[in-house]
């Protein structure tokens, strides 16, 4: 099972760009997650997630499993095409008689987590019913906290992965098809002391979450009753709400900035090239550069996300004995999920980042060089005036015959 694409750590696998509440999945083989499908006492739950494609186990609660089946091997002749890497079915307990709980708390350097179980069940003879609860906590991880956590992976044998986006960022100037890349210094662009051929590398990924802050409530029940001999009624349910809050890394872009910018620098001796024809508001005959920047200086080093995920579901059917050798059972599930996410710091707004890159008012011009000066507080709150507010709803009916014998 491996822990790519719908995961609470990661989205830069298959399924992961829909995953943007970080939820989990089990994903059989790594073939993604959407070709693995989940079950929960042999019928298909609600499916959750922004795509709806997706079932998260982390919302039962880990007391109420009494098993997990697996089919490891392709049974989309079956099921259909989500289960062709295989199928995983979960089995909620139902005879469990009596009262029982657990309490465990973990932590580790800037970390820390914490869950409480309980379930109760009662059996008459004739029909039980066993509910379960569960409550869990974990703070976040920062990429900050773990040194292992990086871009540049040469000490260990790997690449350096590291950006070219940063704060200071990196001037590019392109004349006759040949980019140089000239790297700003620390203190701010000067005419000279832009170097050709230097480059500033940055690790934009280590101020992130390794894992997000998450809190999870959840509840699931099930119910049997004998009506005579020959008939069963069945019931289960489940609720399960988690939100999270997730710091990841603030916007980056390559900004083209024309010569009317008040805060221009271009190197010694270097004529930067005429603008290109998409760059808008600029008079003829404006000359642009390009700079790698990282938002980050003047934003903040993180952007955030706050995650919101509820899921509910109630399933009745009935077992009937027709005869020694036929039996049939029926039932209907309803149910539905709402995942919402709000993330702020991602994404600028274009419009206002390109009137500031071409303002020639120190006031309102923004200042991609380093340099002292620019970047005031109305100029950013205009760049960052966009966020991603995300809503994802599902509504779930499921009914089922079947006839065997």
């Amino acid at each position: 099972i491996f822990n790519f694409g719908v995961t609470d750590s990661a989205r830069n696998q298959s399924g992961g760009a829909g995953n943007i509440v970080y939820g989990n999945s089990i994903n059989i083989r790594g073939l993604g997650p959407f070709a693995t499908l989940t079950l929960m006492n042999g019928r298909r739950p609600v499916p959750q997630g922004t795509l709806g494609a997706s079932v998260d186990p982390g919302n039962i609660p880990a007391i109420a499993l009494e098993r997990v089946e697996i089919i490891a091997d392709g049974a989309s002749a079956v099921y259909g095409s989500d289960a062709v890497a295989g199928v995983a079915n979960l089995i909620l307990r139902r005879r469990y008689d009596g009262l029982g709980a657990d309490v465990q708390y973990g932590w580790g350097d800037d970390y820390k987590e914490f869950t409480a179980n309980a379930i109760f069940g009662h059996d008459w003879g004739s029909g039980r019913f066993t509910i379960a609860g569960q409550h869990s906590y974990r703070s976040s991880l920062n990429g900050v906290d773990r040194d292992f956590y990086n871009s540049d992976l040469r000490s260990r044998g790997g690449a350096d992965y590291r950006v070219t986006q940063c704060v200071p960022g990196n001037l590019q100037i392109t004349n006759s098809g040949v980019t140089t890349n000239y790297a700003i210094p620390a203190g701010g662009a000067t005419a000279a002391n832009l170097i050709g051929g230097t480059t500033n590398r940055c690790d934009n990924i280590k101020t992130t979450d390794i894992l997000p802050e998450q809190e999870t409530n959840s509840v699931s029940l099930t119910f049997d009753q004998d009506i005579g001999e020959s008939v069963r009624f069945y019931a289960d349910g489940l609720w399960a709400r988690r939100e999270g809050f997730r710091r990841s890394a603030v916007a980056t872009q390559n900004l083209v900035v024309p010569s009317t910018n008040a805060f221009f620098v271009t190197p010694a001796g270097v004529t930067p090239p005429l603008c290109p024809a998409n760059v808008a508001g600029v008079p003829a005959g404006t000359r642009c550069e390009t700079v790698q920047y990282s938002f980050s200086g003047v934003y903040g080093p993180s952007s955030t996300t706050d995650i919101f995920s509820e899921v509910w579901q109630v399933t009745g059917g009935f077992d009937v004995s027709l005869s020694e050798k036929w039996n049939a059972n029926a039932y209907l599930t309803y149910g539905r999920n709402q995942d919402h996410a709000l993330s702020v710091g991602n994404a600028v707004d274009t419009a206002n980042l390109a009137a500031a890159l071409r303002s020639s008012d120190p006031a309102t011009a923004f200042n991609p060089f380093g340099t002292a000066g620019g970047n005031s507080a109305a100029t950013i709150a205009g760049i960052f005036n966009n966020l991603t507010d995300t809503d994802g709803k599902t509504r779930f009916l499921d009914a089922g015959l079947k006839l065997d014998g």
